[in-house]
């Protein structure tokens, strides 16, 4: 029998917009209009390297990364595994995410199921996604937020503006 854990949020520092919240993506601003917490399990078979997760890869790796053409935003705010002897690395883009230069791994003595580490990227395109290497079977938990944005025609007083490289900071004008 499970034991039932009930829903926190890990770090107050990652931000949960609300509706009417503003972004930033390029030289256009959007506006919160609905948003959905998810968690994600994705298991993935075998040894792996630079393996992608995204929509050419498989197709129900979609609601990891955001699509502006279908008015979605997704924050990837942490990731759990299950699997003991597995270590994986984790990339966005090419760079390794937990350390600019060093490939640090995690398994469940850094990123178990009660103490998932933090991701905290923003997609708003499918170019925007984590690959990883693993070796061997693990599952995966992600916890994201997906944010359904419509665009806003003139530039609000405050925004959290996107970067291209998955990064987020707020702006005040």
């Amino acid at each position: 029998m499970s034991v039932f854990s009930p829903y926190q949020v890990y770090a107050s520092r990652l931000p949960q917009l609300k509706p009417g919240h503003f972004f930033k993506v390029g030289d256009k601003y959007f506006q919160v209009v609905a948003v959905r917490r998810n968690r994600q399990p994705i298991t993935i078979s075998g040894s792996k390297e630079n393996y992608a997760l995204n929509v050419s890869t498989d197709t129900s790796y979609e609601a990891m990364h955001g699509k502006l053409e279908k008015n979605r935003i997704v924050h990837i705010q942490y990731v759990a595994v299950e699997n003991d002897d597995v270590e994986s690395t984790f990339y966005w883009g090419t760079p390794p995410l937990f350390s600019k230069d060093v490939k640090l791994t995690i398994n469940t003595k850094v990123a178990g199921l009660t103490n998932p580490m933090e991701v905290d990227r923003w997609s708003y395109d499918d170019s925007m996604y984590l690959k990883l290497d693993q070796t061997g079977t693990q599952t995966y938990i992600f916890e994201c937020v997906e944010y359904e944005v419509k665009e806003y025609p003139q530039q609000p007083r405050m925004y959290l503006h996107l970067m291209a490289n998955g990064h987020g900071i707020f702006v005040e004008k």
